[in-house]
C-alpha cells in the first residue's frame, strides 16, 4: 500500500499516439494489421497490466514492434516461429512473448526464461490506443510532486518522490527512490481513480490508487507476485 502527500509542483512532457486504420494496412493469411495495439499481460487472476505498442508489417511479411511508455519508445525483435505465430524478443533482457497471430488480435504468453515457471498470459487488440478505460470526469489536478511512502506504517516503509504530469485525464510520471526510479509510467485519472503502468520487456509495473483530498492511497504491483 502507498500513501502519497503533495509537497510542490512539477511538470513533465507528454506523448500521445494515434491509432491506425485496418482498411489501409491489413495483409492476407492472418497477417497482423500495422498500427497501434493495446497489449495486456495478466499478472494474476485479478490484475491485468495494460500497455501500448505499434506494429509495422512490411510487404515481405517482416515485422517491427515498438513498445510505448510515456516518452519511452522500445524497439523489439520480431521473428516468425510458425505460419501463424511470432516471437517478440525484448532488447537487453532474455524475456520474450510468443503469440498466435490474428489480423486484429494476438494471443500468447509472456515468458521470463531466467525464472522458474515464469509464464503470464498475453493478449493484444488492434486499433485500441487507450491504455486504461476512462469512465468518469477527472476529480482534481494531481499535476504535482508528491512525497511517497511504500508500505506505510510498517517496518518495511520506504520513502520516495512521485512526479506526475496531468493533461486532462491523461497522466504520466515516475516514482524516484534512493536507488533508482519506476520507469516511464503512463495512465489516466478517471474520476478519483488513478491508474499507471509501465512495461519495458522486463519490468511489469502497475499502480492502482484513489485520490482522497490531498492524499493518494493505493497499491503497487510488480511482476507476477510483487
Amino acid at each position: 500500500r502507498i500513501n502519497m502527500k503533495k509537497v510542490l509542483l512539477g511538470l513533465l512532457p507528454i506523448l500521445m499516439v494515434a491509432c491506425g486504420d485496418p482498411t489501409d494496412t491489413g495483409n492476407v493469411d492472418n497477417e497482423p494489421y500495422s498500427g497501434v495495439w493495446r497489449g495486456v499481460i495478466a499478472l494474476n487472476d485479478n490484475v491485468d497490466l495494460p500497455f501500448n505498442f505499434e506494429l509495422e508489417t512490411a510487404e515481405d511479411s517482416s515485422m517491427t514492434l515498438f513498445i510505448f511508455n510515456g516518452d519511452e519508445e522500445i524497439e523489439t525483435s520480431v521473428s516468425r516461429v510458425s505460419k501463424d505465430s511470432i516471437k517478440i524478443e525484448m532488447p537487453v533482457f532474455a524475456n520474450y512473448i510468443v503469440a498466435k497471430l490474428g489480423s486484429d488480435n494476438l494471443q500468447g504468453t509472456y515468458i521470463n526464461p531466467d525464472a522458474e515457471n515464469y509464464r503470464l498470459p498475453f493478449t493484444a487488440t488492434y486499433g485500441d490506443s487507450a491504455r486504461f478505460e476512462i469512465t468518469e470526469t477527472k476529480c482534481c489536478d494531481i499535476n504535482e510532486k508528491w512525497a511517497v511512502k511504500f508500505n506505510p506504517e510498517t517496518e518495511n516503509e520506504r520513502p520516495a518522490i512521485a512526479y506526475f504530469e496531468q493533461y486532462g485525464k491523461v497522466v504520466k510520471g515516475t516514482f524516484a527512490t534512493e536507488t533508482g526510479d519506476y520507469r516511464y509510467l503512463e495512465g489516466v485519472l478517471s474520476g478519483d481513480h488513478l491508474q499507471l503502468s509501465a512495461f519495458d520487456g522486463a519490468h511489469l509495473f502497475l499502480f492502482d490508487a484513489k485520490v482522497i483530498g490531498q492524499t493518494i492511497e493505493g497499491w503497487f504491483y510488480s511482476g507476477r507476485s510483487g
